[in-house]
Order: C-alpha cells, then sequence, then structure tokens
C-alpha cells in the first residue's frame, strides 16, 4: 500500500456510502468497514447484485482502487459476503486470522473486570467472521469459563451459573 498509516472509515450518514481512507488495512478496518457497509445496504435497500459496486469506490487507497479496476466485472458479479472474502485474502497478510485467533485463545481474564474481557474477547471473535476458526457463542462461553481469574471461577461455580444454556444471559449473570 502507498502509506504506513493504518486507515480508517468514514461515513457522513447512514444513508451515504463509506469511505475507507488511504493507508494499511487492518482486520479491525475492515470489520468496520464491513458492518457500516450493511448499515448502508439497509437505509438505501441495496438489492445483493448492486452492492459491491456501490462501495468499492469508496476504498480509497489507490492500490486498491487499482485492484478494483483490473478486475471490476469478476468483483462486481460477487455477493458482499464473497467480496469481502477477496478483499481479505488479497490484502491482509496470510496468517492473519491465526495470528487472531491465537490472540483470542490466550486471552486470559487477569486483573480485568469480566465484562471487559469478555468484549475484548467478543470483538477478536467477531473480526474471524466467515472464518473457521470462529467461536460459535458456546466456545466462546467455554473459553470465558476456562481462562477467567480464579476468585470469579470459585464464586461462579458457587452459584450455578453453568445452567444457564443461553450465552448473553450466562454473560450478565457471570
Amino acid at each position: 500500500m502507498s502509506t504506513s498509516k493504518t486507515t480508517c472509515v468514514e461515513q457522513p450518514a447512514p444513508t451515504k456510502p463509506l469511505f475507507l481512507s488511504m493507508g494499511d488495512i487492518t482486520p479491525e478496518i475492515l470489520c468496520t468497514w464491513e458492518m457500516g457497509c450493511h448499515q448502508y445496504f439497509k437505509h438505501k435497500n441495496i438489492p445483493n447484485k448492486e452492492q459491491v459496486g456501490k462501495v468499492a469506490w469508496g476504498m480509497l487507497e489507490p492500490s486498491v482502487q487499482e485492484w478494483y479496476l483490473n478486475d471490476q466485472e469478476h468483483l462486481d458479479a460477487l455477493t458482499f459476503r464473497e467480496y469481502m472474502a477477496e478483499v481479505r485474502a488479497y490484502w491482509l497478510p496470510s496468517d492473519w486470522a491465526d495470528i487472531t485467533w491465537q490472540k483470542l485463545l490466550s486471552s486470559t481474564q487477569g486483573n480485568k473486570p469480566f465484562n471487559e474481557w469478555a468484549v475484548e474477547v467478543q470483538g477478536l471473535n467477531a473480526l474471524l467472521h466467515d472464518t473457521p476458526s470462529y467461536l460459535t457463542e458456546l466456545n466462546l462461553c467455554y473459553h470465558l469459563e476456562a481462562h477467567m481469574h480464579t476468585d470469579l471461577r470459585t464464586k461462579y461455580h458457587s452459584e450455578d451459573i453453568l445452567a444457564i444454556n443461553e450465552f448473553h444471559p450466562w454473560l450478565k449473570k457471570t
């Protein structure tokens, strides 16, 4: 890419297309851009077959625009989900998902408040959406339980939180 700064996402309003500024693209930025695009598609009722063409030019990095221009017919024919898979495959390091997954799996609560740590873990997992490394809510629950602070784990087992079968109620109770 042409610059050494990290790109950012800009959107003047939910009904306006997004812009991805020039700079280095990260998994976090792509996730933000993708969620903003979905919001834009919903607010403007953009048909699936037109979605890629409506937002691709908003990626302002010249090398990304050149990549899109060179294969525009193919890319415009993709669903937005398929397009994002190609963007990730081409513009992110090949090991980005493995690195993110390892960061998620090695994460422990430590001295952080449980809710703060749980949000961090869920954020890492959100980056892995549409990859084989994405954790289901049940697996997230297992990870959070296995890596929570020992004091909290003792309280957790004494209050029979294990009986809660849904992720969000479990998370709130924990």
